[in-house]
């Protein structure tokens, strides 16, 4: 017949640590790392949203500006509409960084005035553009 030895006080508190307290480290970890998830999901839509809403705004002033800047080219051009002047043309497109190119074109379609000149494409049709 053989004895069971008893448990000593080590045995004792190392069964205690590791069964009764495991569990609930377990448990309490992994609700803390679901909490940190939710929050951290949550940081991240919100700076996206913040993020977003700046991109927009943005777009938005750039366009603005930019419709602004046409406006103005297209008052001064319509006050003699059979000489543009290519000057303010050229002025207006310098001066700004929003355009490439600026293209006066005619009711027919025609290209009259540009900025930077590039006098191959005076009077080159556009109408089917």
């Amino acid at each position: 017949m053989k004895l069971s030895p008893k448990p000593s006080l080590e045995n004792a508190f190392k069964s205690l640590i590791r069964y009764r307290l495991l569990l609930p480290i377990i448990i309490a970890t992994f609700i803390t790392m679901i909490a940190i998830i939710i929050m951290e999901g949550r940081v991240l839509n919100s700076q996206q949203e913040r993020f977003n809403t700046s991109i927009g705004y943005t777009t938005e002033a750039f366009i603005q500006y930019a419709t602004n800047e046409l406006t103005e080219v297209a008052h001064a051009v319509t006050r003699d509409p059979n000489t543009p002047d290519q000057a303010l043309l050229d002025t207006q497109q310098g001066m700004h960084e929003y355009f490439d190119t600026i293209y006066l074109i005619s009711k027919d379609g025609q290209i009259k005035a540009l900025a930077p000149l590039d006098e191959r494409y005076l009077n080159f049709d556009m109408s089917r553009q």
